[in-house]
């Protein structure tokens, strides 16, 4: 099957709404961060993401002194998606980020090796918890199959969007998401405007756009990730090979750390909901309204295995990708 057809669009990257995100986040999209007084004793992590209420669980994390229990000093730099993130990371100016699973499997074809260290999060089927496909209030496209023709946005070209969006239309034997989807990149912060505004006609967001969405009458259309099979692995936190190889303490010492801040903001909702508005810049009704998916740091290989064969059918890799190769291990 051909890839779904994607376009670039430069000016609806850098929407107004995603520069104040970008802004009130700890770092910035080139990888530089906030200077603050570090303990001395802390190891360093820098932690590249991008505007989801997920990664409200760093900030969470940190309030609770769970890092720092661990050793670790998080320090996060906010990109539009992984894709934004991958040249700062493999530089070495970023040590971890998160990413759709999907993301190390195409670098690996690109001559980048990003281990996977852990898993980020898990879809449960709860409304509204993951990246969904939305549509606007009014939209006249009631299922997967009423995409043909359409203008679709996802965060990131040849990434978790447009595979799995075009894999959810394909498994519907709606037909061929080549010829009938035009993709086109639109950072999440974004995708409710352009919906009402009929610039798109359906887009791709997590929580808390999701509920922002909602809110002015959209709805959603399908949650793809579960449709397709990745739910136990949508987000992982990959890292740069050489402080994966070099620091595999701090490497370990950080997944522990992250294991308990999830299990603990699993736990604790409203209290990751509180840091929402300070940790990314959140609208405070809408992080009110925020919907978490599991955090969880058990990695599933089948639900790699099923990512790689998903990047290989949909052409983002000309050859069976190396799973192996994408697993981290100390």
């Amino acid at each position: 099957m051909k890839h779904p057809k994607r376009i670039l669009t430069g000016l609806l990257l850098a929407g107004s709404t995603s520069l104040a995100l970008a802004a009130c986040a700890s770092g910035a999209v080139d990888g530089s961060a906030v200077s603050a007084e570090k303990d001395a004793d802390l190891a360093t992590v820098r932690v590249g993401i991008f505007p989801s209420s997920m990664n409200a669980v760093f900030a969470y994390g940190e309030e609770k002194g769970v890092f720092e229990k661990h050793g670790i000093d998080i320090e996060t730099t906010m990109g539009q998606g992984s894709a934004a993130l991958l040249p700062s990371l493999d530089s070495g100016k970023l040590d971890l980020a998160v990413a759709s699973t999907i993301t190390p499997l195409v670098s690996q074809a690109h001559g980048m090796t990003l281990p996977i260290v852990s898993t980020f999060t898990a879809d449960e089927g709860v409304p509204g918890s993951t990246a969904v496909l939305l549509v606007g209030k009014g939209s006249e496209i009631h299922d997967v199959c009423g995409l043909k023709g359409k203008t679709v946005s996802v965060n990131a070209l040849g990434s978790i969007g447009d595979t799995l969006i075009s894999e959810d239309y394909a498994m519907h034997d709606c037909g061929d998401p080549a010829k009938d989807i035009t993709f086109i990149q639109l950072g999440f912060p974004d995708v409710p405007a352009q919906l009402a505004s009929g610039q798109i006609d359906a887009g791709m967001a997590p929580s808390p756009f999701v509920q922002l969405v909602e809110a002015d009458g959209g709805r959603q259309l399908a949650d793809f990730v579960m449709d397709t099979g990745v739910a136990k692995m949508e987000l992982s936190v990959i890292a740069n090979e050489a402080f994966a190889r070099e620091k595999s303490d701090t490497v370990a010492a950080f997944v522990a750390a992250l294991t308990e801040a999830g299990e603990a903001a699993n736990a604790d909702p409203d209290g990751v909901r509180a840091v929402l508005p300070e940790a990314l810049g959140s609208d405070e009704q809408a992080a009110k309204a925020a919907v978490f998916e599991t955090w969880t740091t058990a990695v599933d290989r089948p639900t790699i295995e099923r990512w790689a064969e998903l990047a290989e059918k949909y052409g983002l890799v000309d050859a069976a990708p190396d799973v192996d190769a994408v697993i981290w291990q100390k």
